[in-house]
């Protein structure tokens, strides 16, 4: 009797353990096909997403702290490059200019965009190379999708430098697995258990499942940051090598793929290692799956085991992760700059000379940030000196060119309908401010300035410099005397400057190596009006003083103020009226 009794708990044991694989294995089949179909639905998104970003300006804002993470691929690159400066990328707002055209999808992408950004090229080879890539990518939409498709398969890092943590891998040091083999024993032991003992192995299993979690977590806050790195890692190289067989591709960027491909190669151990490891960063969107393969991973550990076999392969073969972050960065940067040409209202491929002359030919320039900017044409050979009242345009119009010529030498792409120039080396002094923490004043911060412009002028390529009013910081005397000298050097250099000033004694006394021109403005009894239209030769009006009319000063400060300035032009000396 005890023995059938014994034989039917039994029996019914296994029918209850046969049911219960079957249910866990159809819910798994479920999520599976849940999953499929989400993947699909993600991705039929994101390519209808990425049909209607194309051609328009990214209005995103981005945060200080995102910023310097970006700017963390080119702080680590730079070596041996021409670079746009700290000064020169602030006065001209490059954050933002960065900021309207990053349609990039992947961390690699916007990293290289803001690089190229601050690397203007000094060899045309570079430039028509990459203008070649911007137009077929421009021309190609099927092509191009694929390509952004993939990309968005790869995805952002979430705040986190890229480029930083792959450089921390080389010191760091592969640790025991030791515990976490322990804890995969225990989860079997504990399951064996429950299956045998099921009123005593669910008591067990609980508190195995408990103690991985807490070893999970203590271990995983040690690397959690080199997670989210290698995880990248593994999407990149996994798609790269999806990229590189990628079908009817233009040979031009075929040749790009090749390449992609005799690195990613390499990689595929790191793919094959490291594939179970999970972030909570999906660049597509997490799916019914990955969230059960994230208690997975809570109770085995099999990610944490993963992640320490991968560390030294990161170490070996971190040429080769380099090498597809420039690849897949560079193309990606092509698919991006395509798209802001059809942004901009129009724009032009510059055309390079070559030669010991210095030249800007501009036809129709224009700042990109402007929602209405007026155009304006500068034909040049040597410096340029602008006079112009308050608010004419001066400082616009010198941004606009500095701009053009900095995207010319970076993205092959000036905001105007012609822009001829030469390769140079582009500084600005605009923007700049008192230094209190090192307790310098402004016209120490300024006179450094300018000073790092003329140290500039022995390089291969000329200087093209941008200033707006010279020695502002200091008496009018000394500023007339000293920045006359400093822009006469630079004229007698390598350097090809445009000056802004309000000091029109300037105009008269370098008028033998400057050109001018000047702004102007219609002045009516209640307001000033500027066209912001570019003019040659130097200003011949002020409204300084007529300001303050319209503001409603007082009627004898005015006077006063009129009849000072009239004496002062006539005799050459300040006298109190």
């Amino acid at each position: 009797m005890n023995r059938w009794i014994l034989c039917l708990t039994a029996d019914k044991t296994d029918h209850t353990m046969f049911y219960v694989i079957a249910a866990i294995i159809a819910v798994l089949a479920y999520l599976a096909y849940v999953g499929v179909k989400q993947t699909k639905n993600n991705k039929r998104k994101r390519i209808e997403k990425l049909k209607a970003q194309y051609g328009n300006i990214n209005t995103r804002v981005y945060d200080p702290i995102e910023l310097a993470n970006i700017a963390h691929y080119y702080q680590n690159h730079k070596e041996g490059k021409e670079i746009v400066d700290d000064i020169t990328w602030n006065d001209l707002n490059m954050d933002t200019i960065f900021s309207t055209m990053n349609l990039t999808q992947s961390s690699a992408g916007e990293e290289y965009l803001y690089y190229m950004l601050r690397t203007p090229s000094q060899k045309i080879e570079e430039v028509e190379e990459f203008d070649s890539l911007v137009t077929l990518m421009d021309e190609n939409e099927e092509q191009r999708l694929k390509l952004q498709e993939k990309f968005c398969s790869i995805g952002h890092t979430v705040k986190l430098s890229l480029s930083n943590y792959i450089d921390s891998f080389r010191e760091l040091e592969a640790t025991s697995k030791v515990i976490d083999y322990v804890c995969i024993f225990l989860l079997i032991a504990s399951i064996v258990t429950f299956a045998i003992v099921p009123q005593f192995g669910v008591l067990f299993l609980i508190g195995v499942i408990t103690f991985n979690i807490i070893k999970y977590y203590s271990e995983k806050a040690v690397f959690d940051s080199y997670f989210i790195c290698i995880a990248y890692l593994v999407r990149l190289a996994a798609n790269a090598s999806e990229i590189a067989k990628l079908d009817g591709m233009d040979p031009k960027i075929r040749s790009y793929l090749d390449d992609l491909e005799s690195h990613a190669k390499p990689l595929s151990k790191i793919v094959s290692k490291a594939k179970l490891i999970g972030t909570g960063d999906r660049a597509a969107g997490g799916s019914p799956l990955d969230m059960i393969m994230d208690y997975v991973r809570l109770i085995t550990h099999i990610d944490l085991i993963q992640f320490k076999n991968s560390i030294n392969l990161v170490k070996d073969h971190s040429d080769d992760i380099e090498a597809l972050l420039r690849i897949i960065g560079y193309l990606e940067c092509t698919v991006a700059v395509a798209s802001y040409r059809r942004a901009l209202p129009f724009y032009a491929r510059p055309a390079f000379v070559n030669g010991p002359e210095l030249k800007i030919d501009m036809t129709d320039g224009y700042h990109p940030l402007l929602a209405s900017p007026v155009a304006n044409n500068i034909d040049v050979s040597r410096c340029v000196l602008l006079t112009g009242s308050n608010a004419s345009g001066k400082s616009t119009f010198i941004k606009t060119v500095a701009l053009c010529a900095i995207l010319s030498q970076t993205i092959a792409t000036a905001p105007a309908h012609a822009f001829t120039t030469r390769f140079y080396r582009i500084y600005t002094s605009m923007a700049l401010k008192d230094n209190l923490q090192n307790n310098e004043s402004y016209y120490m911060v300024e006179i450094k300035s300018l000073k790092r412009i003329l140290d500039a002028k022995d390089g291969e390529n000329p200087v093209l410099c941008f200033v707006d009013e010279v020695l502002r910081g200091t008496n009018t005397v000394e500023r007339v005397a000293a920045s006359s000298q400093i822009l006469e050097n630079m004229a007698q250099s390598n350097i090809l400057c445009f000056a802004a000033t309000h000091d029109i004694e300037l105009t008269y006394l370098l008028e033998d190596t400057y050109e001018n021109y000047h702004f102007k403005e219609t002045v009516t009894d209640n307001d000033v009006t500027f066209d912001y239209v570019l003019n040659k030769g130097r200003a011949t009006t002020r409204n300084a003083i007529r300001l303050l009319k319209i503001l409603g000063y007082d009627e004898k400060i005015i006077e006063s103020a009129d009849k000072t300035a009239e004496n002062y032009l006539k005799t050459g000396e300040w006298r109190k009226m």
